[in-house]
């Protein structure tokens, strides 16, 4: 049976745990409620820059002799931003669980500043890394969410604005720090080998004086407008584009059919609709597949293809044409059945990965949605030819449709092409 305990400290940190008996191994780490989604025009880019500078945190002193520690225990520690939180974990042997939750605590609870030197530092380590990002296909999903919701909301860029990344100061990271990084915003974390009594006592024992502070804070309202992204640079011999369509929330119901439809047209290799139909018998396509993203309260399925310019017209229009066929045909019973078996497999293999089953219960509890693996099956399994039939007409329609395009590309002759029925 899959055991899931929730509690709360008195300073209102959320702590989530999931106990594998047989694991030799834990996972843990701390979810804060902050990413681009909460950014606005000034401060775009700073939740990411944040993250990056939590490790060099005046506070922690000694932080590359901590960081050296972990790494010579074998402990994995990464973090990341999103669009809607900032998470950073450590996965090792389960006895090493002590130090991990110690050292999160460390890191997370007290920041207050960092020299003039480390700060310029690590701010060019983040705008090399938005260049970087700016210049290569990886930003079509983003530019999916741009196109779907606007410049707000979690239609924002996670790298953020490079101006204001540039000009941003330590004052304007300590008090992004102050206002975000609280208990009743985090969520703790831990999977794997370990007893809930000795967890529960980490956590009181190392976050219970992390001060308890409210949290205000004025949030953008989402375009509720679909749109198109077309960013025309010049990018070699091929090009990218995607279109997507959008989607209801991370806790939908309908979230197992989307990803059973997602698997099917999409899913990575030759096997899918898409790559049979674009790929494989004309030849149009180097790479084409399928990416869904669920958020707190909106969600976003794409089909994205890197072709020759020449090609992406057509390659656009062999993908609408398909989205038409399924609204009218569906799906046949071996490719429901082989879809839905891939996502059980899914959902089973990332359990058995403590790093990736924290990573998904961490989302799962920012989003105060209850996970279990046999509720999850059991969803999974009920998914039926009908009920697909119903989601695909509620979401290929033209209303629900953007475009996204990075390349050499003609939009108006694109769009010209462009017809969902």
């Amino acid at each position: 049976m899959y055991e899931l305990m929730n509690v709360y400290l008195e300073n209102g940190l959320k702590v989530v745990l999931h106990r594998i008996p047989t694991s030799k191994t834990i996972a843990c780490g701390v979810w804060v409620k902050q990413g681009s989604r909460y950014e606005d025009d000034s401060t775009s880019g700073l939740s990411h820059l944040l993250e990056h500078l939590i490790f060099t945190s005046n506070n922690n002193e000694g932080t590359e002799n901590l960081l050296d520690e972990i790494a010579s225990k074998g402990i994995v520690y990464n973090a990341t931003t999103t669009k809607e939180y900032t998470h950073y974990y450590f996965s090792g042997i389960s006895y090493n669980l002590g130090f991990c939750i110690s050292t999160l605590a460390k890191l997370l609870t007290q920041y207050n500043d960092v020299s003039d030197e480390k700060f310029e530092n690590e701010k060019k380590i983040v705008l090399r890394e938005a260049s970087s990002y700016y210049s290569s296909f990886k930003q079509i999903a983003e530019r999916s969410t741009q196109a779907l919701w606007g410049n707000s909301n979690v239609g924002r860029i996670i790298v953020g604005d490079m101006k204001v990344i540039e000009n941003s100061t330590r004052e304007s990271i300590v008090n992004l720090y102050n206002k975000s990084y609280t208990p009743e915003n985090s969520i703790l974390v831990i999977v794997g080998g370990f007893e809930y009594h000795e967890a529960i006592e980490l956590a009181k024992k190392n976050f219970a004086s992390w001060e308890d502070k409210i949290i205000n804070r004025n949030e953008e309202l989402v375009n509720k407008e679909v749109g198109i992204y077309l960013n025309t640079q010049k990018t070699g011999d091929n090009s990218i584009v995607s279109v997507c369509f959008k989607l209801p929330e991370f806790d939908s119901p309908y979230r197992n059919t989307i990803e059973v439809i997602s698997l099917i047209l999409g899913d990575g290799g030759i096997k899918s609709r898409l790559a049979k139909e674009i790929r494989m018998k004309r030849g149009l396509a180097y790479i084409i597949n399928s990416f869904e993203s669920f958020y707190e309260e909106r969600g976003l399925l794409g089909f994205a293809s890197v072709c020759q310019p020449k090609t992406i017209n057509e390659v656009v229009e062999l993908m609408i044409k398909e989205f038409s066929k399924c609204k009218k045909e569906g799906f046949t019973k071996n490719e429901i059945e082989s879809a839905k078996n891939k996502l059980i497999t899914k959902r089973i293999l990332g359990i058995e990965n403590v790093a990736d089953h924290l990573k998904f219960l961490g989302k799962c509890a920012t989003y105060n949605s209850s996970f279990s693996l046999e509720q999850e099956i059991r969803n999974i399994k009920k998914i039926s030819g009908e009920h697909i039939m119903l989601i695909l007409d509620d979401i290929f329609h033209e209303n629900n449709m953007s475009i996204a395009a990075i390349g050499d590309i003609n939009i108006d002759e694109l769009l010209e092409r462009i017809k969902l029925v």
